[in-house]
């Protein structure tokens, strides 16, 4: 039996199979509902913005930076944004320190695990990756990740 084309090159579309629609109308729709689920949490996020991180966050496009503006009026006792802080480093010292290796590689079957051969591969890899996450921006950006985890939950 031969494969279906697709437009996305041979990858299935399950939702043309249920809903008769193209890949352009699927991502409209979907794109939609993803900004639908997210209003409901936007105020939310811009009163714990005010509150702990004035300086770092916008939420929609017509928000615009005030230069020389006071934004931090709201913060009357600093308590959550030096706790925001100390959840942020320790995350990145604790769980992803560019100071020593934070994961493991290995394969799914434990006796291709103990292979010498194998064992150097998933090493020279691991090296690789490290190397790559050094040269990379992922140690400057994960803090203001932790710090929006922290924050807002979603980061």
């Amino acid at each position: 039996m031969a494969k279906p084309t697709t437009p996305t090159g041979g990858v299935p579309m399950p939702y043309a199979k249920v809903t008769g629609e193209t890949l352009y109308q699927y991502l409209n729709r979907r794109d939609t509902a993803l900004i639908t689920d997210r209003s409901s949490f936007v105020p939310h996020w811009q009163l714990l913005s005010k509150f702990m991180l004035p300086r770092s966050t916008r939420f929609f496009t017509t928000d615009k930076n005030q230069t020389g503006g006071k934004r931090n009026s709201s913060i009357f006792n600093n308590t959550a944004t030096l706790s925001l802080r100390t959840l942020r480093s320790g995350m990145m010292s604790g769980v992803t320190s560019p100071s020593r290796p934070w994961f493991i590689l290995k394969t799914s079957d434990d006796k291709l695990n103990k292979k010498q051969a194998v064992k150097v591969w998933l090493d020279q890899v691991k090296n690789l990756m490290i190397a790559t996450f050094l040269k990379s921006n992922l140690y400057t950006t994960l803090p203001l990740v932790y710090e929006d985890l922290g924050c807002f939950g979603p980061a």
